[in-house]
């Protein structure tokens, strides 16, 4: 039964993403054909955006991976016995999680 459920989800999965896409070109298709864009002013356009990714990956990047404040905070809890888990709300989390796939 287990397997249906997964072949099932996979199954939508693969939907979803076609769809997706199918939409996607659809509307870059519709978008270009509004703009009347050339060659030329899709090229500047992309040139563009690859400024701001790059501004954002710089960002980014420069951002740490770890909070320590958060991560302090959250060892004092531990410490002090005051840290809670509520399983109800680990549960449903690690369901919708499972669910998303």
């Amino acid at each position: 039964m287990n397997q249906n459920i997964q072949s099932t989800q996979t199954d939508q999965a693969k939907k979803s993403d076609s769809a997706a896409k199918t939409a996607k070109a659809g509307q870059l298709a519709q978008i270009q054909k509004n703009q009347g864009t050339s060659a030329g002013d899709s090229k500047s356009d992309i040139s563009a955006k690859g400024k701001e990714f790059a501004q954002a990956h710089a960002v980014a990047k420069s951002t740490p991976d770890v909070r320590e404040d958060r991560i302090a905070a959250l060892k004092k809890q531990i410490q002090d016995g005051k840290y809670e888990v509520d399983a109800n709300k680990v549960a449903d989390r690690m369901v919708g999680e499972h669910l998303a796939f």
